[in-house]
């Protein structure tokens, strides 16, 4: 009887245990005449289903228009707003028939090329415009002629604050609110303690601070657009971070952070947003991460972004500042920065500091310093800062300095793109001094590992090379610059400060005595980034010729070709090395199976001339690049000139050849054309057309290739 009731008591605890931990759902639809107990007896109204949650509990919100029904001010109509108790988390976006959140649908509705996830097909629209008057917003300009703030008419009626949070809230478009009351006063659209993720605002005033979203807490992959406030953040205020949001069009008409004023700012996107006094995109008391801050002014500094403490990893264009730093204002670090066409009245256009602290890797061009156009680097102390010039150096940057005044000017900045082009000098030109190991273990702007090839990079963005599939094939014929190969990367910054030294001559790659070089020297040619993810044998094959210098080399061995392999462009690993010991060596076709270093990665293959005697430059021919897959047709390494060949017409005569000998002939691609045995000393065949064949003949004592030309 005991344990019975042993047995029996335990059990109520994990019953009770089981009800304390169960989650409750309850539905909404704007049609809904229900209990909210499902989406088929969903309940019409958001409030009743929060007030009847208890902690743990969650609220869905099918798609519609929904207005705030409580009062926190009895017979105060503005006082209305959804107000979310603690533990009771709210979301939004769903269709009406959906069983998890994965299932909310999600397009790229602004056109941006990504499907940010707030941008829910089904929206869910809570609006503080209770009264049905229009609200009109108008941007006006300040007497600075830099910076603008909105106003705004019709709003007169509309709600404080229309969602009022102490939990999370998930999923919802919040438009109209007016926080102007006398205790009202900050996050028109949401006020919260709690989380606030993947919503949108817009349309949205506050008196005091966040015009749109009003937080103590996150703030995360938001959009807040058309936003305003007096004090502090135009679009945003968080007393901690804000991070994976796009602010836009937003401004603060006193003080500070016209897009976002927070504690942290991270991996945000910040455009067309206006500060009358500091930080005309973002003003963050701690640190700004891996940010896109464009088309910002301030009336006092900090155009694009002021800070106290740290900037890493941000682009700014076309920000403006009445006083100094129209790009930046940052009292502490700036590292691995992109400033261009930014412009201040009195000292750095692009990037200002008022203490001695380090500018690190940042690249700051065509920023305008009062009268001077330049770097635009003002105070501060710079550790390997460079001026490029932005067309050298960017895929897309934008014309013009300051913030745009046309709608041509408009549209560039929509279109602009600061990622580094192929041969930008901000490629592997940085430097790990004053650089924390956060950032050289960490990622770029666009989530890329850092130092890639060897070395960071100089701004927001770290180079990568493109990825080719196999086949490989390259075989010169159709272009005359490196900068036609779809195979071959052009620039050889990513392993040696001097430019490339290789030309394109009679359909091949050459290195040769034509270059001047007066040092010991090492010039590589390499493929870009090739995929050999899916591959379980790999193989190499090139033609190589090598004429000697007339004259005698002393010591012999000096001038080289290495054929190297590589998964990063840092280390190399030599696949065949040949030099000038043994003089001229006649073309010949290469293979090499490079199954163990390069099956299931991704790779590069690089031919680097090398040598001392650099007044005595060799002269070494590629051709005929081969990489792929095909062990069957990949031909071996070859013994040269055993036996004797003849064409004639297109028909070739082979002499010479050792019994049963096995005859192959290719195409430039590795396809087999022809394969026969010989049954006496000589074989004769026709060429199916004019071009270029590798025949190959195999016996039992050797293997020969042969290139011929018809």
């Amino acid at each position: 009887m005991g344990n019975l009731k042993c047995f029996l008591f335990v059990s109520v605890l994990i019953s009770a245990s089981y009800s304390l931990n169960a989650k409750t759902i309850r539905y909404v639809k704007t049609d809904g005449i229900g209990d909210g107990s499902s989406w088929v007896n969903a309940s019409a109204s958001i409030q009743t289903m929060i007030d009847n949650s208890t902690s743990g509990d969650e609220v869905w919100v099918a798609k519609g228009t929904y207005y705030p029904t409580t009062e926190t001010v009895a017979r105060d109509a503005r006082s209305r707003t959804f107000a979310v108790k603690s533990g009771v988390n709210l979301y939004g976006g769903f269709y009406g028939s959906e069983n998890t959140f994965s299932q909310r649908v999600l397009a790229d509705l602004d056109n941006n090329g990504r499907i940010d996830s707030c941008e829910l097909v089904n929206p869910t629209i809570l609006s503080g415009n209770t009264d049905g008057v229009a609200d009109v917003w108008t941007k006006t300009m300040n007497a600075d002629g830099k910076t603008w703030k909105w106003t705004v008419t019709g709003n007169e009626g509309n709600c404080y604050t229309v969602v009022t949070a102490n939990s999370k809230v998930d999923g919802f478009s919040v438009i109209g609110g007016n926080a102007n009351g006398s205790t009202n006063l900050n996050g028109g659209g949401i006020n919260s303690n709690s989380t606030v993720i993947n919503c949108t605002v817009s349309n949205c005033s506050a008196n005091s601070s966040g015009g749109g979203i009003y937080a103590s807490s996150y703030v995360i992959n938001c959009t807040v657009s058309n936003c305003s406030t007096n004090s502090y953040g135009g679009g945003i205020c968080s007393n901690s971070t804000v991070t994976n949001c796009t602010v836009s069009n937003c401004s603060v008409a006193v003080y500070d952070g016209g897009g976002i004023y927070a504690d942290y700012v991270t991996n945000c996107t910040v455009g067309n947003c206006s500060a009358n006094e500091r930080g005309g995109g973002i003003n963050a008391s701690t640190s700004v991460v891996n940010c896109t801050v464009r088309n910002c002014s301030a009336g006092v500094i900090g155009g694009g972004i002021c800070t106290s403490s740290y900037v890493t990893n941000c682009t700014v264009s076309n920000c403006s500042a009445v006083y100094n730093g129209g790009g930046i204002y940052s009292n502490k670090f700036v590292t691995n920065c992109a400033v261009g066409n930014c412009s201040a009245d009195s000292n750095g256009g692009g990037i200002y500091s008022y203490y001695s602290y380090s500018f690190t890797n940042c690249a700051s061009s065509n920023n305008k310093t009062a009268t001077t156009t330049g770097s635009g680097i003002g105070g501060g102390t710079q550790t390997n800062c460079i001026s490029p010039i932005i067309t050298d150096a960017y895929i897309k940057p934008t014309s013009f300095i300051g913030v745009a005044t046309t709608d041509a000017q408009k549209l560039e900045l929509e279109t602009a793109n600061w990622r580094l082009k192929e041969g930008s000098p901000c490629i592997n030109t940085g430097t790990s001094t004053n650089v924390s190991s956060t950032i050289l273990q960490g990622k770029d702007f666009d989530g890329n590992f850092r130092v890639q090839y060897g070395t960071i990079d100089i701004g927001a963005y770290e180079y990568s090379i493109s990825k080719i599939s196999l086949p490989v094939v390259e075989n010169f014929n159709n272009w005359t610059d490196f900068e036609k190969s779809e195979v071959l990367y052009r620039s050889a910054k990513l392993n040696t400060a001097n430019d490339i030294k290789w030309t394109i001559a009679n359909q091949k790659a050459v290195f040769s005595w034509q270059t001047n070089l007066i040092t010991t020297y090492s010039q590589p040619i390499f493929t870009y980034q090739i995929d050999g993810t899916k591959s379980s044998k790999i193989y190499l094959r090139y033609d190589m010729y090598f004429q000697a210098y007339a004259g005698t080399i002393s010591p012999l061995g000096t001038e080289q070709l290495n054929v190297e392999f590589s998964y990063d462009l840092v280390t190399w690993s030599t696949i065949a090395t040949y030099s000038n010991a043994n003089g001229t060596i006649a073309n010949q076709t290469y293979k090499h199976d490079i199954s163990t270093l390069a099956a299931g990665k991704a790779f590069f293959i690089r031919f680097n001339a090398n040598g001392a005697n650099s007044n005595r430059i060799e002269k070494w021919e590629i051709d005929n690049v081969i990489i792929d897959t095909d062990g069957s047709s990949a031909v071996n390494t070859p013994v040269v000139d055993k036996y004797k060949y003849n064409i004639l017409d297109g028909i070739v005569q082979i002499k010479e050849l050792a019994p049963n000998s096995l005859i192959k002939l290719y195409d430039t691609t590795g396809k087999i054309i022809l394969s026969k045995n010989a049954e006496t000393e000589s074989s004769t065949f026709r060429l199916p057309h004019k071009g270029i064949y590798i025949i190959s003949i195999n016996s039992d004592k050797l293997t020969e290739n042969k290139k011929i030309i018809w």
